[in-house]
């Protein structure tokens, strides 16, 4: 198919458009690579037709590539009458329209750019070049979840992951979620995100919380997440209506940790250290100093509100493992969903790379914060392959410290204050 043939095809569907519910505005619509040409010039098509029906006469749109904020094209409309019309308005821009069926023959390079958007760097990109002092609609049309593979323990993609409100808070310097500084530079931005697909979507929960995400990162830069879809023509549609924003736009609760809470496939359960049966032998004295394939998780019972930390030091030479330092060579921290009542709670385990001596591997917990009368409660499981032990504790605070006492804590194997809790692995395996 020809570029003139598009341009023939979009020109009729444009034709045969009415008028009346279209809502006209400025705005941006960011584009991301999609697997083949033939998804994206379906794209185009559903675009050009938006064009043509929305933008009326003195009315410009921006469109981007939306992996990095370039500029593709600028669909613009005379201010005069006689643009009022579809066709008429294509005609202007045929230009626009060329370049936007030049995007859209080259699709994804890799794997890794299919549906890819860089959302922060994107509101910064609006917020920057085209703020508005009216109304105005940003149409991102993209997968929500961020990914970069160079930085896997952050990504949206890899580990079906949401990032906590601390990472959206922070500065870009400290997380590649951060929108700290950008408050307000997108008010009157009504945001429109999805049109491809939803089967991204691991549960209802995890697709609720990646909604989530957006609305609050387009909240902290004074924008309002209008339309999250993953039907394109469903999603345009919206956008034209103008319909009005929800009015439960969500707020931020300010914290200043920096967590990916994990999700799960639907039958993943099973797997997960929480749901495994106990093991009632103890682990073998042989296998202690070199333990394969441990993990340790922490949950707790008498606080849903509370927010408790795991803390690991595989040995004195490896660095902790925690939620400012989720990732080492040594292991892996992350959040765990199925048992947390809020996207700034979670149950947290931590995955071992390696052989781990457990004799040497330091475990604290700590009561960061929320309340807890006569202190919280709960359950530390390690496990080793497959047999899984658990143990109690109980942290004496009834108040949260925000993590005071840490380097200590992890310095000397011993509770610096009454919010932390010292577990000794070996005592978990063999009961000891």
């Amino acid at each position: 198919m020809t570029r003139t043939d598009i341009l023939s095809i979009v020109t009729a569907a444009a034709l045969s458009l009415t008028a009346e519910t279209a809502h006209a505005r400025n705005g941006v619509i960011a584009l991301a690579k999609q697997e083949t040409t033939e998804q994206q010039l379906a794209s185009a098509r559903e675009i050009a037709r938006y064009l043509a029906q929305t933008v009326e006469p003195g009315e410009s749109m921006h469109l981007l590539d939306a992996k990095d904020g370039r500029i593709i094209a600028t669909f613009s409309v005379p201010d005069r009458a006689a643009y009022a019309n579809p066709k008429a308005k294509l005609s202007a821009n045929r230009a626009a329209m060329q370049a936007l069926l030049t995007f859209a023959e080259q699709p994804a390079a890799s794997v890794e750019e299919i549906g890819r958007a860089d959302y922060p760097s994107l509101l910064r990109v609006v917020g920057t070049r085209y703020p508005t002092d009216d109304e105005a609609d940003l149409i991102i049309v993209a997968d929500p979840r961020q990914h970069d593979p160079r930085r896997p323990s952050l990504s949206m993609v890899v580990r079906d992951q949401v990032p906590n409100y601390g990472h959206v808070m922070a500065t870009r310097a400290h997380s590649d979620y951060g929108l700290a500084g950008l408050e307000g530079w997108l008010e009157g931005y009504a945001i429109h995100y999805g049109g491809l697909g939803t089967d991204w979507a691991v549960t209802a929960q995890h697709a609720h919380f990646v909604e989530h995400y957006v609305a609050v990162s387009a909240a902290h830069v004074g924008a309002a997440l209008a339309t999250f879809e993953g039907d394109l023509a469903t999603l345009l549609a919206q956008a034209a209506t103008g319909r009005p924003m929800p009015a439960d736009q969500p707020v931020l609760q300010p914290t200043d940790k920096l967590e990916m809470i994990q999700f799960y496939a639907e039958g993943a359960a099973l797997a997960s250290i929480y749901d495994r049966p106990l093991t009632t032998s103890p682990a073998h004295a042989a296998e202690l100093r070199r333990a394969e394939e441990v993990e340790v998780g922490i949950r707790w019972d008498n606080c849903d509100a509370c927010d408790l930390d795991l803390y690991a030091r595989p040995s004195v030479h490896a660095p902790v493992i925690f939620y400012g330092n989720a990732e080492t060579r040594e292991g892996l921290l992350q959040k765990d969903f199925r048992h947390s009542p809020a996207l700034t709670r979670g149950y947290e385990t931590i995955a071992f790379h390696g052989p781990v001596d457990l004799a040497a591997l330091r475990l604290g917990i700590s009561f960061y914060a929320g309340s807890a009368s006569g202190g919280p409660t709960g359950e530390i499981r390690v496990a080793i392959g497959a047999r899984t032990w658990e143990a109690r504790f109980h942290i004496p605070a009834t108040e949260g410290n925000g993590g005071t006492g840490r380097e200590a804590a992890m310095e000397t194997g011993r509770a610096p204050n009454a919010a932390w809790v010292m577990i000794d692995p070996v005592a978990v395996v063999t009961g000891r």
